[in-house]
């Protein structure tokens, strides 16, 4: 199978970027506006909602044989709060379930937001 070449313009890693801050300020705006939850609280909802939905997106994309979110922006997003929506995602549409080291990646970085929020919580205590 011929290794498409991508425009600069047309990065994979650009597309991935913006359909994930879209997605964000889509499902953050609405919730914001609409209920008086804390801020800290709706950010962690929209951004595990939006990785959510880029996982099913991606395996879609796979499905359809199509250009696909790169792993470093799933992992990204796992990374920057959306870690329970890449776990729901993962075994949910069976996406990257058969990819070991994508398993360890993923596991380790809820390991690092683990330890990151028991410091946090260590220090106001």
């Amino acid at each position: 199978m011929r290794r498409r070449r991508y425009n600069k313009h047309t990065s994979p890693y650009v597309t991935g970027i913006v359909i994930w801050f879209i997605l964000f300020s889509i499902i953050l705006s609405p919730l914001y506006y609409y209920l008086t939850f804390p801020l800290t609280i709706l950010i962690l909802l929209s951004i595990n909602l939006a990785t959510f939905l880029l996982y099913g997106l991606d395996k879609l994309l796979a499905s359809i044989n199509t250009q696909r979110i790169p792993e470093k922006i799933l992992f990204a997003t796992a990374l920057f709060g959306g870690s329970a929506g890449a776990l729901s995602g993962m075994y949910l549409f069976r996406h990257k379930t058969r990819k070991t080291s994508f398993q360890l990646i993923l596991a380790l970085l809820i390991l690092v937001q683990i330890v990151f929020v028991i410091k946090i919580f260590e220090i106001n205590l």
